[in-house]
C-alpha cells in the first residue's frame, strides 16, 4: 500500500479471552508489508501458511473500486490508467484470498470488510473464491450490512453514516454486526479526512460488542 494509506490493511486477529480479544499482528504497509504488490502478498502468505492465526480480518484499498471514481476521470489516458490501477488492486485481492486459505484449513475464521459502496470489489473474482472457499472448508460465509452511526462512529459530534458489509464464517461476527441507522438526520459526509478515519471502525466495533 501507499505510505498515507498505511492504516488500511490485511488484519490479523487471534482470540485469546472471546471473540477478538487480542490484537497480535497488523498487516499493512507500517509494518514493512506492501500489499499492492505482488511481492507483498505473496509475504503474506508465507506468513499465513508458517503461523495461521485463529481469525483473519482483511480490509483492503476500496477507493478504485467505488462506482462514484469513475465520474472523476476526465480524459482516455487518466481512464486506461485509473482501469489499469484498479485491475491491480482486484488481483492484489485475489491473491490475498489465496494466502488465507490456511487459517480456514486449520479451522479458523475468516471476515473480509469492504465499504458496501465497493462494488467492482463485491462483484469480484477474488470474493467469488471467498465463497468457494468456504464451501470447500465446510465452513458458511454469513454476509453483515450495517451503517457505522448505529455503533456510535462519529466525527466532531456527527454520526457517519458509513454503510459496510463484511463477509465473515464467524457467526459471533455476523450477529453482531447488524444494525442500521436508527434515524439521525444531521450525518457527516463519509469522505476526506472522515472516511480515512473510520478505517478500522468495523474491527474496533467487533471487540467492543462481544
Amino acid at each position: 500500500m501507499s505510505a498515507n494509506a498505511a492504516m488500511i490493511g490485511a488484519v490479523m486477529m487471534l482470540s485469546v479471552r472471546g471473540l477478538m480479544a487480542q490484537l497480535t499482528t497488523r498487516i499493512n504497509f507500517k509494518e514493512g508489508y506492501d500489499l499492492q504488490t505482488k511481492a507483498g502478498t505473496r509475504r503474506l502468505a508465507e506468513d499465513i501458511k508458517a503461523e495461521p492465526p485463529r481469525h483473519g480480518w482483511v480490509s483492503l484499498p476500496c477507493t478504485r473500486l467505488t462506482g462514484l471514481v469513475n465520474l472523476a476521470q476526465t480524459d482516455e489516458w487518466e481512464e486506461a490508467n485509473f482501469q489499469k490501477r484498479q485491475q491491480r488492486d482486484l488481483r492484489r485481492a485475489d491473491e490475498v484470498v489465496s494466502a488465507a486459505e490456511p487459517i480456514l484449513e486449520t479451522g479458523g475464521d475468516l471476515s473480509w470488510e469492504w465499504p458496501t459502496t465497493a462494488k467492482k470489489g463485491w462483484s469480484s473474482k477474488a470474493i467469488s473464491k471467498l465463497t468457494r472457499l468456504a464451501h470447500k472448508h465446510n465452513r458458511r460465509l454469513y454476509c453483515c450490512n450495517f451503517h457505522g452511526c448505529a455503533y456510535g462512529l462519529t466525527w466532531r459530534g456527527h454520526p457517519v453514516q458509513k454503510s459496510w458489509t463484511v463477509a465473515t464464517t464467524c457467526r459471533e461476527v455476523w450477529l453482531a454486526l447488524q444494525q442500521r441507522c436508527t434515524g439521525h438526520t444531521d450525518h457527516a459526509h463519509c469522505r476526506g479526512q472522515v472516511a480515512q478515519a473510520s478505517s478500522y471502525y468495523p474491527e474496533l466495533m467487533v471487540k467492543a460488542v462481544t
